[in-house]
């Protein structure tokens, strides 16, 4: 077997996986429409040279845990892992200004997420993962958060700070408040157009107050 072949084997008993929590299709809808009214207002394009590259409604979530490359055989063990989570209701807010991140040389756009049990949540998933082996806890805060909008690449002077657009803040009909839908284990596969990623397994989520999902 050539190299190339082999490294081809290896890769395909292997796969970048996160664990993340699904919005309700009414906040992704918002999102959408915000993302579309953000490019026409910029002329149809968002920021010319230093483009907004919007992310699909279908690919928003918020990242509790990113495992990365893992063995296939890894699969099994995180799903059960979810599966013995604390299944109640978790609340959000989304926060209406999205923020550049990093600020000084930004990568992408974000709304901030008001969700203490999505930080509770985070908390003993990741318990559970470092003690199967499978995780080791960031040092840096959990933040959780949406990305709207990746920043392309360009070259600027050293030193020198990365402009972007301005956005708008989101208006939201029916309010901020929301509760997720699902906690739910992705197969993130990298791709020249961007990632795409694919569900291999889900716990959903009740609704605060005993609300439709929606």
């Amino acid at each position: 077997m050539s190299d190339a072949a082999s490294n081809k084997a290896v890769d395909a008993r292997r796969a970048r996986l996160f664990v993340a929590l699904d919005p309700p299709q009414r906040i992704l809808g918002a999102i959408g429409s915000w993302q579309e009214a953000q490019a026409v207002r910029a002329g149809g394009t968002v920021g010319g040279e230093r483009r907004l590259r919007a992310v699909a409604p279908q690919s928003l979530h918020v990242t509790l845990v990113f495992l990365g490359d893992r063995p296939l055989t890894a699969i099994d063990a995180v799903a059960e892992a979810l599966a013995g989570l604390s299944a109640g209701p978790v609340e959000a807010t989304l926060l209406p200004e999205p923020i550049p991140v990093p600020r000084r040389h930004p990568r992408l756009l974000a709304f901030g997420v008001e969700s203490p049990g999505a930080v509770r949540l985070e908390a003993e998933l990741s318990r559970r993962l470092t003690e199967i082996g499978l995780h080791r806890p960031e040092e840096r805060r959990f933040w959780p958060h949406l990305t709207a909008f990746r920043v392309g690449r360009r070259r600027r002077p050293p030193g020198s700070r990365t402009a972007i657009p301005r956005v708008e803040p989101i208006a939201i009909e029916g309010g901020h408040a929301f509760g997720f839908v699902r906690v739910a284990l992705y197969r993130s596969d990298l791709r020249p157009e961007g990632a795409s990623y694919s569900r291999l397994a889900a716990n959903e989520l009740p609704q605060p107050g005993g609300r439709q999902k929606r």
